[in-house]
């Protein structure tokens, strides 16, 4: 996901004018699904999918695009996954972290022991951290690094794992549980969807935040009994955030996560879309006054007729029908900042693949959601 350095401060009444698609998807033009032609694999097409390995992305949500050359494109995926190139490492101006080990037996908790280099630049120091925990990751995709701490963020099974270490005592202070883990810019900010059992029903989704700045009992609202899921600042939705609460079931209208999350350059707003009352939302979330306080705004968003207004004229016609059949809302899509100022680009998922268009661009302005001819 492309970052927009300089991104403007968003007005009171932020929305989208969507400007146009950048490409059509070959469902589009012969009715056929994208593949990737294994005589043409690239070192670019694998370098992305190392970098999408390092955000946490899987296979699956990877599959759309590989179309009838999917066996062949796993094979590349799990060497890939196994292989040194895919080095889980950060470092800044006063450490650095590397993941050096990853050993699997049924006599460790949780079935793996990883081994972590922790390098202090200052003290001039090298030393290998041993992480064993029963509620740790099975598998580590990414670190950051904040200050005198780290976040080793992993996967277990479905489940988004994030482990606070303090580099200077190799002491794990924090685990979190949680579902669409993502950090923001700096490593500072955590964002993530809160964790849930599969067994409670119909949930409605909470977005919390944490903060590697605050201590572990400063990143809770209380100390409740759900130590790995009760954690961090609710930012959505509004009932959560008013009452400063962790539950559930607040919000009288179930709201589901349908987008990983993005963070602006400045760490003040963090945006993502958001599925209730059967509309799709795109809302944002402004932390500037603090985590305490977030300031709440959202915009309805219709693909649909978004999609009607991108495609070009000659063959708006032809495709007319099929438009028509194109979901009012998106299951799932990616969310990243454009390559032009204040621009976003939505990606459809292979859920909603009737979008028929490889993405869309939106113009965060100030006035009404307004689809650009």
């Amino acid at each position: 996901m492309a970052t927009k350095n300089g991104l403007c401060c968003l007005c009171f009444r932020a929305v989208v004018i969507c400007v146009c698609f950048i490409s059509i998807s070959t469902t589009l033009m012969a009715d056929k699904t994208d593949t990737v032609n294994k005589t043409d694999w690239t070192k670019a097409e694998e370098k992305k999918l190392i970098e999408l390995r390092k955000e946490g992305h899987l296979l699956i949500e990877i599959a759309p695009k590989l179309g009838k050359e999917y066996d062949s494109v796993k094979q590349k995926f799990d060497k890939l996954k196994n292989s040194n190139s895919l080095e889980i490492a950060a470092e800044t101006d006063s450490y650095g972290v590397t993941l050096s080990q990853e050993e699997r037996r049924k006599s460790y908790p949780n079935g793996v022991k990883f081994g972590f280099t922790i390098v202090d630049k200052e003290k001039n120091t090298s030393n290998e951290f041993i992480f064993i925990k029963s509620a740790g990751p099975d598998t580590v995709y990414n670190i950051r690094i904040w200050k005198k701490k780290a976040a080793i963020i992993g996967k277990r099974g479905n489940l988004d794992v994030v482990s606070i270490i303090y580099l200077d005592t190799h002491e794990v202070i924090d685990i979190i549980w949680a579902f669409k883990v993502k950090s923001s810019p700096s490593g500072r900010f955590i964002s993530y969807v809160k964790f849930y059992s599969r067994t409670h029903h119909a949930p409605s989704d909470v977005v919390l935040v944490y903060d590697l700045d605050r201590s572990a009992a400063e990143n809770r609202l209380v100390i409740r009994h759900h130590p790995r899921s009760d954690i961090g600042f609710p930012v959505y939705p509004k009932e959560n955030v008013d009452k400063q609460s962790y539950d559930l079931t607040l919000s009288p209208e179930r709201h589901k996560i349908m987008s990983r999350f993005l963070w602006s350059p400045d760490e003040k707003r963090l945006l993502f879309f958001d599925l209730h009352d059967s509309k799709n939302y795109l809302v944002f979330s402004d932390l500037s006054i603090g985590l305490n306080s977030p300031v709440i705004r959202s915009k309805y968003f219709d693909p649909k007729r978004i999609i009607k207004h991108s495609i070009a004229e000659k063959i708006k016609e032809q495709y007319e029908s099929k438009i028509d059949s194109v979901s009012s809302y998106p299951v799932s899509m990616d969310l990243s900042w454009g390559s032009t100022e204040n621009t976003l680009i939505l990606r459809p998922t292979r859920h909603n693949s009737d979008w028929m268009v490889d993405e869309i661009i939106v113009w965060i302005a100030d006035e009404d959601l307004i689809p650009f001819p």
